[in-house]
C-alpha cells in the first residue's frame, strides 16, 4: 500500500493506498507486444486472464493504478515519459460470449482533454462494469498506452483489482441427491 515509492520493487502497491475492502488485492501484470489483434485468439495467449466459475456471470470489478504504474506517468522514469496533453493508459477486458467478442474500456489515466483540469491518473478505486461481458467464461485484460516505444509499450504494464463481482445461476450448483452411508 506503498503511495510514494517509484520503484519497481513496489509493483505491488495500489496507488488508492488501500485494498477496496478488507485487506487484500490483487495486482496483475500484462499487455502484448504490438500489433494486438483481438480477433486473434493466439494474441491473448499472454494476458491475464479471469476465468468464472460454472454458471458464473461477470458484473464488474474495482481497479486502480499500481504506484509503480501511477508514479512512472506522474513523473517519468528511466523507461516511460512523463505524461503530457494527449497521452493515455486504457485497461481492457474481454469475454468470447454466445454473440462473439466483446470487450470494455477503463482509462488509468487520461490527458486526452483540451482541458487540463480533466486530466488524470487514477488514484482511487474505480468501479469497471463487465456486466456487457455477461456469459463469457473467461476474461482476459490487456493495457495498452501512448507511451510506446521500439520495443512496445513504455508505461508499466499494471494494474490493481479488487472485489469481483459476479453471480452464479443457482441451476449450475448441484444438490446432492442423498446421502450413502456404509
Amino acid at each position: 500500500t506503498n503511495t510514494t515509492n517509484p520503484s519497481y520493487l513496489n509493483q505491488g502497491s495500489a496507488y488508492a493506498g488501500a485494498a477496496h475492502s478488507g485487506s487484500n488485492f490483487g495486482v496483475a501484470f500484462g499487455s502484448t507486444s504490438l500489433p494486438f489483434n483481438p480477433q486473434s485468439p493466439q494474441d491473448f495467449g499472454s494476458l491475464p486472464s479471469l476465468i468464472l466459475p460454472t454458471g458464473g456471470s461477470i458484473e464488474g470489478m474495482f481497479v486502480t493504478n499500481t504506484t509503480y504504474a501511477a508514479l512512472s506517468m506522474l513523473n517519468g522514469d528511466s523507461f516511460a515519459k512523463k505524461f503530457d496533453a494527449g497521452d493515455w493508459f486504457k485497461l481492457t477486458a474481454y469475454g468470447f460470449t454466445s454473440t462473439g467478442l466483446k470487450s470494455v474500456d477503463l482509462y488509468l489515466a487520461d490527458y486526452r482533454s483540451s482541458v487540463a483540469a480533466d486530466h488524470y491518473v487514477l488514484d482511487a478505486w474505480t468501479y469497471m462494469d463487465l456486466s456487457s461481458l455477461a456469459g463469457a467464461t473467461q476474461l482476459w485484460f490487456n493495457l495498452s498506452s501512448s507511451d510506446v516505444g521500439q520495443y512496445g509499450m513504455n508505461t508499466p504494464a499494471y494494474f490493481a483489482v479488487d472485489d469481483i463481482r459476479y453471480n452464479i445461476d443457482p441451476a449450475a450448483v448441484p444438490e446432492p441427491a442423498g446421502l450413502v452411508m456404509a
